[in-house]
């Protein structure tokens, strides 16, 4: 017997996705910038939770979840994109991510590997260290 095809839930609009996917307010004006710096065809519910983003350029799908976006195509699309400082995926190896203002994983969960990248992340103008904050101590 053939299996049933699974659907998947496609939204109206990115409000509608953020509000399904229950994400917390503080993270919502930073998910916004993102899909008005990069262009989206559609926002599709994911089975692991949160929400993908398919882009209309055929890139990386973003991947909005409660405590961090993941799927950039450079750093530099991810820092422009997000106006904060953007990682390398660590899980994937091949796309960049960002850290939403409320993330718990910051606060240390998360992987080893996130949480050393975090430590050893660097400032760009004065080349101190930076906090997980994402902001310098000796710049800001």
């Amino acid at each position: 017997m053939a299996e049933e095809p699974t659907t998947v839930r496609v939204f109206d609009s990115f409000d509608e996705a953020i509000r399904a996917a229950r994400f917390p307010l503080e993270n919502r004006a930073m998910m916004r910038r993102i899909v008005e710096h990069i262009p989206i065809a559609r926002f599709e519910a994911r089975r692991s939770g949160g929400i993908r983003g398919v882009r209309r350029d055929g890139g990386h799908d973003l991947k909005f979840v409660s405590g961090f976006v993941t799927g950039f195509e450079s750093k530099e699309e991810g820092e422009t994109a997000s106006g904060t400082i953007c990682y390398s995926n660590s899980e994937t190896g091949v796309n960049w991510m960002v850290w939403l203002p409320l993330n718990h994983g910051r606060d240390g969960n998360g992987t080893a590997a996130a949480r050393n990248q975090r430590e050893q992340s660097k400032c760009p103008t004065c080349g101190n260290l930076v906090p997980a904050t994402g902001v310098c101590d000796f710049c800001s």
